[in-house]
């Protein structure tokens, strides 16, 4: 099952340029509320950036979904990868 991030992402990932926020949460069918929240965590990690009320795929994980072909959930599992860990936080913290 996708979650809402690779849904997120894999839109943006399928089309060319930034696209508005309000298109991205009309065609995926997520609250407003909950599409600013899953593109305020990629932007933390620079999955995606914004420009303006526009939003964008980094060219780097678009790369990514292009050799993926297309597979779904390949997000995911880039994120537990690029994600710490409340563990790992706390040890590097400590």
């Amino acid at each position: 099952m996708s979650t809402k991030i690779d849904k997120l992402l894999e839109f943006l990932a399928s089309n060319d340029g930034p696209r508005p926020i309000e298109e991205i949460i009309e065609t995926i069918g997520m609250s407003e509320d909950a599409c600013r929240e899953v593109i305020d965590f990629l932007a933390k990690y620079d999955f995606v950036h914004h420009e303006g009320e526009r939003l964008a795929i980094d060219p780097k994980i678009r790369t990514l979904f292009d050799a993926s072909q297309g597979k779904m959930c390949v997000s995911s599992r880039i994120l537990l990868m690029v994600t710490p860990s409340p563990k790992r936080k706390k040890k590097a913290e400590g």
